[in-house]
């Protein structure tokens, strides 16, 4: 890939983002596909499963796990219990009548409801990009019918990396850089079985190959979403915040300042307007003279402005370079 697009409205935010050379990382709830990194999870376990379980719960909501049910009740899960959702609407439901005491039962289907979902990394967060510069599509859907622009980024070693002067941030750890990550489409989602998160203490990490196997899962969810999207060509970069740390990050620190020689150019939209036009190229030569003198730099890569403009023999687009920045 020598490069990668951003599609963007013409907008104050996206104007910040060429100016502080920012990329901003969006939970998957915030994205467009409720679909998307989600992750199906098949429960289908067996009685001494729910009966370990149970007691554990049990042991921890009163000292003891002493119970004339603890059988019935795992039994009954091993029955009812297909997935995830399937498995939480029971916690929330009326299972604790199920119990000899229905207090410690209450008690016991919260701890274990809780501990279920402390084990399984909702969280995680993306920026986007495309290998297609030219999809109709992606211009009106992403740049409001073609108002806008798209962000040419030139990946290095297929990574986005940090600009030195990014402040201190939850994405400290990404010094090395981002990773494009490929998008896959699929007819399928990605389902693992939910029983492996039990295979691992909930303060470490057990590197059996089960778990390993499991990990990998997870990760391919991340990048997997339906066949209805492919037309996007997606590169995605990636991090996650909960399935290894307690805290999702602010909105403010997802915001990532990136290598500003790696951004390379812009194309702007068939319908942008000559005052866009003009304010971007003055914003992209003051962006460049600012980074120029914070890193002490005589020169960086050329920086090409293009411009989208409807063929005249079809249903695509042409563009035409009508200004070069050195």
């Amino acid at each position: 890939m020598d490069y990668l697009y951003r599609y963007r409205n013409d907008s104050v935010l996206s104007h910040k983002e060429i100016l502080y050379n920012e990329v901003y990382f969006a939970a998957n709830d915030e994205l467009n596909d409720p679909f998307d990194t989600r992750l199906f999870i098949n429960i289908d376990m067996g009685v001494e499963f729910y009966h370990g379980r149970i007691v554990e719960a049990l042991f921890r909501v009163k000292g003891q796990h002493k119970s004339t049910t603890i059988d019935s009740i795992a039994e009954l899960l091993q029955r009812r219990v297909k997935s995830y959702k399937n498995l939480m609407s029971l916690l929330d439901g009326p299972l604790y009548e199920h119990f000899d005491n229905e207090e410690d039962g209450k008690r016991a289907c919260q701890f274990l409801k809780e501990d279920l979902a402390s084990r399984i990394p909702i969280k995680i967060h993306t920026c986007s990009f495309s290998a297609n510069a030219d999809s109709i599509l992606m211009w009106s859907h992403y740049t409001k019918n073609h108002h806008g622009f798209v962000l040419v980024f030139c990946p290095r070693n297929g990574k986005l990396y940090r600009d030195s002067g990014d402040p201190e941030s939850i994405s400290s750890s990404f010094d090395q850089g981002f990773q494009f990550r490929k998008v896959v489409y699929s007819t399928e989602g990605v389902s693992v079985d939910g029983g492996l998160f039990y295979s691992r203490p909930k303060d470490g990490l057990d590197r059996n190959s089960d778990f390993e196997n499991f990990k990998r899962e997870i990760q391919r969810s991340y990048i997997t979403k339906a066949t209805e999207w492919s037309y996007e060509s997606e590169y995605r970069l990636i991090f996650e915040d909960q399935y290894f740390d307690k805290d999702p990050p602010f909105q403010v620190d997802r915001t990532v300042r990136f290598d500003p020689t790696q951004l390379v150019g812009i194309i702007l939209g068939e319908r942008i307007s000559e005052t866009s036009k003009k304010e971007l190229v003055h914003l992209v030569k003051k962006a460049r003279t600012s980074v120029k003198e914070r890193k002490g730099l005589k020169q960086l890569p050329p920086f090409q402005f293009q411009q989208a403009s409807m063929s005249t023999d079809g249903f695509r687009l042409e563009n035409k370079t009508f200004e070069i920045i050195d």
